[in-house]
């Protein structure tokens, strides 16, 4: 039987805040909601990785960093560098966008290197690197292409953004992924709006982890299933 109770989702959830004009004092809100609410883990932009380290210091709430957030259009070199960067400051998960321009124009050769050469950084340092896919512009063909590379490499994670455009999660693409996936590598949803109905849908999916910058909505999801 699956546990819904929310004490037990509340370890599902990451929170985020990557909107380009965030304060420190938004940023230390982030991180008092994260501990106070015991959720997993807080995901920021690279260059607030250490601040938020600091804030959560002896806290057992995770510090991710996004790299290439939000295009994924910066050069592989590039986003080596910064990936060491956001380790060195206190990533204890590299998210990254992959080029997915070039993952359109079928170089997949460029979309598994670029996979590998983040992984090996994070690997050495016993960090966790996460594949984000933003589905939303991707067609079904392109991902299952990116899937099957994906498993190729084998990150530590996929993070499935779905619904980061003020649209409903599309959970027929999440079962694609899925069913591709099976069991082989973890999965996070990320997404703005959602529903206690469809957390509880991700959760019987076996998603492992579901990213929000909606603290007001994870509110209202929770209390709504006392």
């Amino acid at each position: 039987m699956i546990n819904y109770s929310p004490s037990f989702l509340t370890e599902m959830i990451e929170l985020t805040n990557f909107k380009v004009g965030v304060t420190l004092k938004e940023l230390i809100t982030l991180c008092r909601q994260a501990r106070e609410g015991h959720f997993r883990e807080i995901l920021v932009n690279s260059s607030q990785v250490r601040f938020c380290s600091e804030q959560l210091e002896e806290s057992s709430v995770l510090v991710g960093s996004y790299v290439s957030f939000p295009l994924g259009q910066m050069s592989i070199p590039s986003k080596a560098f910064e990936v060491e960067d956001a380790i060195s400051n206190g990533a204890k998960e590299v998210a990254y966008l992959p080029n997915l321009t070039q993952l359109k124009a079928g170089d997949l050769t460029y979309f598994s290197n670029e996979m590998g050469v983040v992984k090996e950084i994070c690997a050495t340092r016993d960090i966790a690197s996460t594949l984000i896919l933003d589905v939303e512009v991707l067609t079904e063909k392109e991902i299952e292409l990116a899937i099957q590379e994906t498993l190729k490499i084998a990150p530590s994670m996929i993070q499935i953004n779905s619904g980061y455009n003020d649209e409903s999660i599309d959970f027929n693409t999440i079962n694609l992924i899925k069913n591709l996936v099976q069991d082989t590598l973890p999965l996070k949803v990320a997404a703005v709006h959602f529903t206690a109905k469809e957390l509880k849908q991700m959760k019987k999916l076996k998603i492992n982890s579901f990213v929000t910058p909606s603290i007001s909505e994870v509110k209202q999801v929770l209390a709504s299933l006392n």
